[in-house]
């Protein structure tokens, strides 16, 4: 029987040689969504994103919402955890007529954001602990962009694709 001896170093090796990969070939995200299908794409950019009720804007006489977030690099980790990364985003929302914040209290609270969508004129950012963020829209017409620098996260989310 072969014992196969795995050396640590060489471990810790590579796996520093993927990360270096990942940080070179990172680019930030700077997208547009005008439906649902496109805010479908936002979602898979934007699930278990870091926000904090204080880091919420909303201009009523730009009619513009935003929302700083601190999001997880799934399209670079390649399914990979130990390549994950975390970067500061914005989200923009124009042409917000309404917002309703349900459930939301805690203004120190760290939220995950679950999903966003878009049904008759409603935009809806579901949060963790049944919140919800519902924007009242004119049209849909939606920004998200990478305004930081990734970094390694302190914690790694568990997520997986529903293939």
């Amino acid at each position: 029987m072969k014992i196969l001896i795995i050396s640590f170093q060489c471990v810790e090796r590579q796996l520093k040689e993927e990360k270096m990969e990942i940080s070179q070939n990172w680019k930030p995200i700077k997208l547009k969504a005008i439906d649902d299908q496109d805010l479908q794409v936002f979602s898979q950019f934007l699930i278990e994103s870091i926000v904090l009720p204080s880091e919420i804007n909303f201009e009523t006489k730009n009619q513009r919402f935003a929302m700083a977030i601190e999001r997880f690099t799934w399209e670079h980790a390649k399914g990979e955890s130990h390549l994950l990364m975390q970067v500061l985003s914005i989200l923009v929302i124009n042409y917000v007529e309404k917002v309703d914040l349900k459930n939301i209290s805690d203004g120190f609270k760290i939220k995950n954001i679950l999903s966003i969508s878009h049904i008759d004129n409603n935009i809806l950012i579901m949060l963790n602990d049944d919140e919800v963020i519902t924007l009242k829209v004119k049209k849909c017409f939606c920004l998200l962009e990478d305004i930081g620098k990734p970094t390694y996260p302190s914690v790694i989310p568990v997520y997986s694709k529903n293939d």
